[in-house]
């Protein structure tokens, strides 16, 4: 049986699970913020397991010969702690070991990469994708305004978690932004600074263990996209994308960048120069590939379900 783990409104994870239908597979799906799960562990000789209550049903973690972490956190537990109550702190650090170790037990299916790394540190992959030979853009991370004084072209800001952050229902996009040195404050909270290179067109890039596919966003064709196309969703659907094939040994290696960051499925963000320089920007491991399916003319939600049905036999 195959055990999905993912957030409930992930496009990607019902598209998936369609295939998986079609092709009479045994599967569940755990959405944790959505569903209560019960665990009990047994650890005795010989009939150790550990044990899960799902909708009523019950579940042994040795009914499941594949895993596929797309999103979210398994197991799911409160841990909001009162920091002056012994009680409370005590409660947290039980929960916490309980999970971390649920965590490793579930990682120990072989599957498509592992719960709790959805997100990668992003200036490891940089440094990484650096010391093995990938071009990546001049960055420095600083919190003085000194320190980027020295920078002799134009510089954008990037968030270090990330573009996006939730508070309550809301959501906030912070994406890329191109830097006034004169509005920069001489203090600030540490904060990830890049060379701003200059764009043919940007790459994304769909990997799932042997296999690569990438596809090429023409955004330099509108004002509003030149900075970074995620911004422009007024104009998303105009932006040209299309098929790109790249060089063997740029795919060599971000295949090895992928397994020295120990993952085996992700998105990376590349950019062509006009130089014919392809510089790496960044990797998610549970970023979104669906838009390649579309203009690409690749089923990678059916590709995901039979690389999880073929890898049980």
């Amino acid at each position: 049986m195959i055990l999905i783990i993912s957030e409930k409104g992930d496009v990607s994870t019902h598209k998936v699970i369609h295939w998986l239908k079609y092709f009479n597979a045994k599967f569940i799906v755990v959405f944790p913020d959505n569903q209560p799960v019960d665990w009990k562990i047994s650890i005795k000789d010989n009939t150790s397991d550990v044990y899960f209550k799902l909708n009523n049903k019950k579940y042994s973690i040795k009914d499941f010969k594949k895993r596929w972490y797309r999103r979210g956190q398994l197991p799911r537990f409160v841990l909001n702690h009162d920091a002056n109550d012994p009680k409370s702190i005590y409660t947290f650090n039980e929960l916490s070991k309980l999970g971390e170790f649920l965590m490793w037990k579930f990682n120990s299916i072989p599957g498509i990469n592992e719960i709790g790394y959805g997100n990668v540190n992003k200036l490891k992959s940089l440094w990484m994708a650096r010391d093995i030979g990938l071009n990546i853009p001049e960055t420095i991370i600083c919190n003085q305004r000194e320190d980027i004084l020295n920078f002799n072209y134009s510089i954008i800001s990037k968030g270090i978690y990330g573009e996006s952050f939730h508070i309550g229902n809301n959501s906030y996009f912070h994406g890329t932004k191109l830097l006034d040195i004169q509005d920069v404050p001489s203090q600030f909270n540490y904060s990830l600074f890049q060379e701003n290179v200059q764009k043919e067109f940007e790459i994304r890039v769909f990997i799932l263990n042997n296999y690569l596919y990438s596809m090429a966003i023409f955004s330099q064709e509108h004002s509003e996209s030149k900075l970074d196309w995620r911004l422009g969703n007024s104009i998303s659907s105009r932006i040209r994308k299309s098929p790109y094939q790249l060089p063997i040994e740029i795919q060599n290696k971000l295949h090895l960048l992928m397994k020295s960051l120990g993952l085996n499925s992700g998105s990376i963000d590349l950019i062509k120069t006009p130089n014919n320089d392809f510089i790496f920007l960044e990797i998610n491991p549970v970023g979104q590939y669906d838009f390649i399916s579309l203009f690409c003319n690749i089923n990678l939600d059916e590709i995901i379900a039979l690389e999880l049905i073929n890898s049980m036999v």
